[in-house]
């Protein structure tokens, strides 16, 4: 397994920080939720701090080992009232990709630290109004894919077939 770099990891801590400047705490994660972020960045930091001692293996393969069972027992399990804050880069207003049947958009934690990005397919009919960077949401659905990321920045990528949802703070960024 690869790591980050010293410098690449400096970068991604400096942007880190900046992220989470930028994100209220409105709205709390269920304690799964928050288990699971907290879990998998207390695994990546070790792995990192020791990649180049004796212990480089024994962290490696604990990350490793919670990758893939995590992997294996997120995918189709439903979540409930788990949280995260819509966000796009090219715009304040965050634009819904549209299907026949359902409109999805990247979300991203509420505390901006790992990135992870939740892609939320709602129901038809699911929002009312238009979304904006900084707005909290709550949804309860299914995992269909989860999917880690290369580095701690972007830790995992979350993929939501949405049957509850709510705007739970309309604070903008």
């Amino acid at each position: 397994m690869v790591f980050a770099s010293g410098v690449k990891l400096a970068v991604g801590l400096l942007l880190a920080a900046g992220l989470t400047a930028c994100f209220s705490q409105n709205g709390t994660k269920p304690s799964d939720q928050k288990a699971l972020d907290e879990r998998y960045y207390a695994l990546w930091q070790d792995a990192v701090a020791h990649q180049t001692d004796g212990l480089a293996d024994k962290t490696g393969q604990a990350l490793a080992a919670f990758i893939t069972q995590t992997r294996d027992t997120m995918t189709d399990r439903p979540v409930k009232d788990w949280v995260c804050k819509p966000w796009s880069l090219q715009s304040r207003e965050v634009k819904l990709v549209t299907g026949e049947r359902t409109a999805s958009f990247e979300c991203i934690n509420l505390d901006g630290m790992r990135g992870s990005v939740f892609s939320l397919a709602l129901p038809a009919g699911g929002l009312t109004e238009p979304l904006y960077n900084g707005y909290t949401v709550k949804f309860s659905g299914k995992i269909e894919r989860f999917l880690f990321a290369n580095d701690a920045i972007k830790s995992f990528y979350v993929y939501v077939n949405v049957n509850a949802f709510e705007i739970v703070d309309r604070s903008r960024t």
